[in-house]
């Protein structure tokens, strides 16, 4: 995982109800140290509600305080989990052109 200092956020594994906690720190922290953050999502295996809404409060939070964001990869399910939540636009997902006809998560 790459420092919060350096900018780089790197998720993995699932963003879930059961994650979101660990993740909100670590959220916290990227907030604390960087002017930007350059998110890399690759690896993100499952979104939920809780997860998406974690990462909107997060983006919206660097908003706020003058934080530029972009997203350098993003995973199939972490794209389409957005989607299917009607999430993919305010998480800044929906640029990404992901044809799927059949997923499963």
């Amino acid at each position: 995982m790459e420092s919060a200092a350096s900018g780089e956020l790197v998720l993995s594994g699932p963003i879930t109800t059961a994650t979101v906690a660990d993740l909100k720190q670590r959220l916290r922290q990227q907030l604390a140290a960087a002017t930007a953050c350059v998110i890399h999502a690759a690896e993100v295996t499952q979104l939920d509600a809780a997860g998406a809404q974690l990462l909107y409060a997060f983006l919206v939070e660097a908003a706020r305080r003058g934080a530029t964001t972009r997203w350098a990869s993003a995973s199939l399910y972490l794209v389409e989990a957005a989607r299917m939540l009607g999430m993919e636009s305010c998480l800044g997902l929906a640029w990404l052109p992901v044809e799927v006809t059949s997923w499963q998560p």
